[in-house]
């Protein structure tokens, strides 16, 4: 009778125990990312949305065109390779005539420089890799998607 009892114990401690650890293990899971788009980061932040795998971009604030367009940099990229592309993009109003030029302030209000190989745009954003070159970026505009 008494290892019975004693079975029994052992038991009902082994299921309590095997109870805490699904439920501790429960709360171990990743956890989604809970921001709906992209957040924009001032410089020092860090990413709060909750979660795990969220994209934050920092915000860079460099301003193109007399303020209207604003550059971003994606996570990723260096301050050295975003700082070239913004030289690199001071270059455009020299390498566009002033009608495309006015197209292209027209066209975006926001550029991103990231990681990624290529331009692409959607809407008002246009995305650039951090090693683009200015004739890249104008062949994008000019003569794939007729842009400026």
């Amino acid at each position: 009778m008494k290892n019975w009892k004693h079975y029994g114990i052992i038991s009902f401690l082994l299921i309590i125990f095997l109870m805490f650890i699904f439920v501790t293990c429960e709360d171990n899971k990743q956890k989604k990312c809970n921001c709906v788009e992209k957040t924009h980061l001032e410089e020092g932040e860090s990413c709060n949305c909750g979660g795990e795998n969220c994209e934050c971009i920092l915000k860079i604030n460099v301003m193109l065109n007399e303020g209207t367009i604003t550059v971003w940099k994606e996570i990723g990229v260096s301050i050295v390779e975003f700082n070239e592309m913004v030289d690199r993009l001071n270059t455009l109003p020299g390498a566009l005539n002033t009608t495309q030029y006015n197209n292209f302030k027209n066209n975006f209000t926001e550029i991103r420089i990231n990681q990624q190989i290529g331009v692409s745009h959607q809407g008002t954003v246009l995305s650039i890799g951090c090693n683009e070159t200015v004739i890249n970026i104008f062949k994008y505009l000019a003569v794939d998607n007729s842009l400026i």
